[in-house]
């Protein structure tokens, strides 16, 4: 289920960040990650910020994509990823139902 936020979060999946950006995870990486315009938290981030590690900071992102996010955009989005998210769980159950044990 997704996320209800109340505030735009601190850092977000690169699922989600991508999805904001409008583009796939692997085109988002290329393009944002691998040159160094948004960087990835750490573990140290982890302890001192409970942010999670992996997760990319959403002020850089909403620094290099040159605009705010709302609460309403990052809901919109997150739902978006939910539905992606049961068709996957969905399928896998069917797989697991279906192979020879």
């Amino acid at each position: 289920m997704a996320y209800h936020y109340e505030a735009v979060p601190v850092a977000l999946s690169i699922a989600l960040a991508a999805r904001l950006a409008g583009l796939s995870r692997q085109t988002f990486r290329a393009r944002f990650l691998q040159p160094g315009l948004c960087h990835l938290t750490t573990e140290l981030d982890d302890i001192l910020h409970g942010v999670g590690v992996g997760c990319v900071w959403a002020w850089e992102l909403a620094q290099v994509l040159s605009r705010k996010f709302t609460v309403e955009e990052v809901q919109a989005a997150d739902c978006a990823l939910d539905k992606a998210r049961k068709g996957q769980r969905t399928y896998r159950k069917r797989q697991g139902r279906n192979r020879a044990a």
